[in-house]
């Protein structure tokens, strides 16, 4: 049985993306199926994203998420499976 693809190449392997902030934490879908948040400030920063609750977690460093609002720490970011689709 093959190995399961990291989280990583499973979003690589989507192809559009649709941008929700282009401030700063940038957030963007990709694909349809996954979030991604990246904030390359050294000041933790947040937005509100409807999408986020029930999202799970993949892969994120700094990344935090209180009802709608995604909070990420200084140079964090965060990779989000989005629950039935965007």
């Amino acid at each position: 049985m093959p190995p399961e693809p990291s989280p990583t190449r499973r979003v690589r392997k989507s192809g559009s993306s649709e941008v929700l902030h282009a401030g700063y934490p940038l957030a963007y879908v990709r694909g349809g199926t996954h979030l991604v948040v990246v904030n390359p400030r050294q000041e933790q920063a947040s937005v509100g994203i409807d999408r986020v609750p029930g999202a799970q977690l993949l892969l994120g460093e700094g990344a935090g998420v209180d009802g709608s609002r995604v909070t990420i720490g200084g140079f964090g970011f965060g990779v989000w499976e989005l629950t039935g689709g965007a």
